[in-house]
């Protein structure tokens, strides 16, 4: 059964590639998984605000186990709606999923989690010399990225060639190991829309982390195309606390959920700017988060 459903999602695949054989513009899809983690979806959504810029748009699909919650993420789109973020409340994940996806007209999409940061500058208009069908752009490695924090693995960087372009730089997923032999990995990397649909379509999962496996098994499609870094990776992940069942085993810090929200009733916020002058030579660190005061917002 499991096989019959892989060859369906290829031939999927191969109609959803049609349109990633064409330069897709610079338009991004910016599209963010949240589960009870608000204050930590506030610092992102500013950092995106700080350092994001060019033609894009903000889907939230996030979901609140709690009433606390709740209220918690109607405060956080309230204080950021001259964003023009979309927010979409989780009812069935995949379906939501596919259903944003399907009602933006954007070439590209990016997906992240809710615990990571825009470190550095990031303009959509680096996107635009690419055509997927060749080319996972990835904007969560570098150079210095030589471990693998998840998997608690060495990360050696591959052979880095110029891409002729700045600020990107070209290596082989297929000759790497550890994060960098992800062209999958969903905290970062840059596809093509219309073939994510199409992959999304020929999958079952019910959550991000379980959406990352069920593509598992169409890496072969991606790992022979070429990848991209930025001499300086853009996004961090900060591996707080943990809100999923699925992969108990990845590290992360012990800040739970439940003391993050009260942090946020508290009138506290995450530090962005201390945040992103932690060094870290994973694209996940475990560290302890810096707040500062929400009060002092002009």
């Amino acid at each position: 059964m499991k096989s019959r459903r892989t060859l369906s999602g290829i031939w999927s695949l191969l109609r959803g590639a049609l349109g990633s054989f064409r330069n897709e513009g610079t338009s991004l899809a910016l599209t963010v998984f949240s589960k009870d983690r608000p204050l930590q979806l506030d610092a992102l959504l500013r950092s995106v605000r700080e350092h994001l810029s060019g033609d894009f748009e903000i889907t939230v699909l996030w979901k609140a186990s709690n009433e606390g919650f709740l209220a918690a993420y109607g405060d956080v789109f309230g204080q950021l709606r001259g964003m023009n973020i979309r927010s979409i409340e989780e009812s069935e994940f995949l379906k939501d999923t596919i259903e944003a996806l399907e009602q933006t007209p954007a070439g590209s999409v990016m997906f992240l989690v809710d615990d990571i940061l825009f470190i550095r500058e990031f303009r959509t208009e680096w996107l635009k010399r690419f055509r997927f069908i060749n080319a996972v752009p990835s904007t969560r490695l570098d150079s210095q990225v030589t471990y693998c924090q998840p998997h608690e693995c060495e990360s050696p960087v591959p052979r880095l060639k110029a891409a002729g372009y700045e600020p990107w730089r070209s290596f082989s997923w297929r000759e790497s190991i550890g994060g960098w032999a992800m062209p999958l990995a969903l905290d970062g990397n840059v596809f093509s829309r219309r073939e994510v649909v199409a992959l999304l379509k020929s999958i079952e999962c019910k959550n991000p982390n379980s959406l990352e496996a069920a593509f598992g098994p169409y890496r072969f499609w991606f790992k022979y195309r070429k990848g991209y870094c930025l001499t300086e990776r853009c996004i961090q992940n900060f591996a707080l606390n943990r809100v999923q069942t699925e992969n108990e085993t990845f590290p992360c810090g012990e800040y739970s959920s439940e003391a993050m929200l009260e942090k946020w009733n508290q009138g506290f916020r995450l530090d962005i700017e201390k945040m992103a002058e932690i060094k870290s030579n994973s694209t996940h660190i475990v560290c302890e988060p810096v707040f500062e005061s929400r009060r002092m917002i002009a």
